[in-house]
């Protein structure tokens, strides 16, 4: 009786210790769904029970509730997902899309990133177990099972700074190039010589340790191709490859050491100078450019730019210009710029002339009021310095006066005739200038591409002196009333018919 009662006891334990078992199992795998998942980053912890290859490194991040991108150890990769009742998971029937590099180290990673990528689109269930994030095949064996990723070590001696490089792999850099490094809580970024490099979520994130270890794990580089100066794109490959294989720095004073693995310092950074400015002061100030990059403008030439609040407006020496930009500190960027007319009716100079100053607004990164000037610093080293545009200034300027020189129609070129002078001025909307003869003026419209004019009006004087002057008048205004297009090379401008015909003209002095 004693032997009996105690089987049952032990029995009855038994099974109190299994159905406490099932429950446990229950509540472990807890399901999973957005919010639950919100922008959460997560390391492969095991494929199939073992463990990932050494050296590498699979990543899962959730970009919203229908997307997902990772590593997956060689390869980036991105998919849509999808979640349901309970632990449902399931990758959408698209795939997952990924880059196309090879690895060949470490051993095994390009098999591993297969396999991977094959249990991922197996996966139909996903729960939280233990504090891992778990996916299930359909038989609801674990097949992946992830462990948080842990927030990037940050040294509080980089935070918020900024360099210049100096040297890179022992070699200064070539003459007129500048590369920059920026380092802000999570991400870095730059100039790299002709690209801007970086990024944000994916790329462009670091780590670094009070101990002096700094990985760089990715970065994002803009595709742009520089053909100057002699050799700036293979620096840049040196630089972002530098940064990807950087694992020590230190920081002397004002100066950033970057090393890699094998103890080789490759960078050598200079702490970028700072300029303790009240973007305030900018506001209802206006501007002429004295010197761009070291030059002056052309001559007769004006480029102005004036602060209002949160916006810009200027004169770039062809054409008026408006946008928008944002300051801090000494910092500044101007996000959107755009010209307030479609023509530049210039000789081509001007026309170069504005680009290059545009576009030098375009990569701006700070700004200095000193000394009654102010200076706009880009990320390619340019500088932009000007002076105080005194009050009431007129900055609008005279369109230039095109003199007629030939008659194109087909092969034949017909010379205006001597002392007689045809001349053409383009205003907002209207043509002006002498016929020969006559004065006469004629509204147009121009839609980015084509011309439209309408019937000249002139004055109604004759003259007979040269002969034929009142004949090629005629032949100027109704020639005129045909143009639809224009071409500027140098200091010629050929106003051009659908048909085939042309004015060409020279820009007068």
């Amino acid at each position: 009786m004693y032997i009996r009662r105690t089987t049952l006891v032990l029995a009855t334990l038994a099974l109190i210790a299994l159905l406490a078992a099932c429950a446990t199992v229950k509540q472990v795998r807890q399901p999973v769904a957005w919010p639950d998942l919100e922008d959460s980053e997560w390391v492969l912890f095991s494929i199939n029970s073992q463990p990932p290859v050494d050296g590498s490194t699979i990543t899962i991040r959730f970009r919203n509730p229908n997307e997902l991108a990772g590593n997956a150890g060689c390869n980036h990769y991105g998919a849509r997902y999808s979640t349901g009742d309970g632990n449902r998971f399931a990758i959408s029937e698209q795939g997952i899309g990924q880059t196309e590099m090879e690895c060949k180290v470490p051993e095994g990673v390009m098999q591993q990133e297969r396999a991977y990528l094959e249990a991922l689109m197996s996966a139909a269930a996903v729960w939280m177990a233990h504090g891992r994030l778990e996916f299930g095949d359909a038989a609801g064996k674990t097949i992946l099972s992830f462990t948080p990723k842990p927030p990037p070590a940050r040294s509080a001696v980089l935070l918020d700074t900024e360099w210049v490089l100096n040297s890179l792999n022992g070699s200064s850099l070539i003459e007129g190039t500048r590369i920059t490094l920026n380092l802000d809580k999570e991400f870095l970024s730059g100039f790299a010589g002709c690209n801007l490099y970086g990024g944000g979520r994916d790329s462009g994130k670091y780590m670094a340790t009070d101990e002096g270890t700094l990985t760089i794990p990715q970065l994002a580089v803009t595709a742009m191709l520089c053909s100057g100066p002699e050799g700036v794109m293979e620096q840049e490959d040196a630089y972002i490859e530098a940064l990807h294989n950087a694992a020590a720095y230190r920081v002397m004073d004002d100066r950033l050491e970057i090393d890699n693995a094998a103890g080789e310092t490759t960078l050598v950074f200079a702490r970028k100078e700072e300029f303790p400015m009240n973007p305030s002061d900018l506001l209802g100030t206006r501007w002429q450019l004295l010197l761009m990059n070291g030059s002056n403008p052309i001559a007769g030439s004006t480029i102005t730019i004036a602060f209002a609040e949160s916006e810009i407006s200027g004169y770039a020496g062809c054409r008026g210009y408006r946008g928008t930009y944002e300051a801090s500190g000494d910092h500044i960027r101007f996000p959107r710029l755009a010209m307030t007319e479609y023509l530049c009716l210039r000789p081509e100079a001007l026309i170069v002339q504005e680009g290059q100053y545009t576009t030098s607004l375009g990569w701006a990164t700070n700004y200095r009021l000193s000394e009654g000037q102010l200076e706009i610093l880009s990320a390619r080293g340019e500088a932009l310095i000007y002076g105080p545009l005194p009050e009431g200034a007129d900055t609008s300027q005279e369109g230039t006066t095109w003199a007629l020189t030939t008659f194109i129609e087909g092969e034949t070129a017909t010379p205006v005739l001597v002392e007689t002078e045809i001349t053409v001025t383009f205003g907002d909307g209207t043509v002006s200038g002498s016929a020969g003869c006559n004065t006469y003026s004629a509204a147009y419209t121009f839609d980015g591409s084509f011309f439209t004019f309408e019937a000249p009006a002139a004055t109604e004087m004759a003259c007979s002196d040269p002969a034929g002057v009142m004949e090629q008048e005629q032949r100027y205004l109704g020639f005129l009333g045909n143009i639809t297009t224009y071409h500027i090379n140098g200091n010629q401008l050929r106003l051009e018919t659908g048909d085939g015909r042309a004015l060409v003209f020279t820009a007068q002095e």
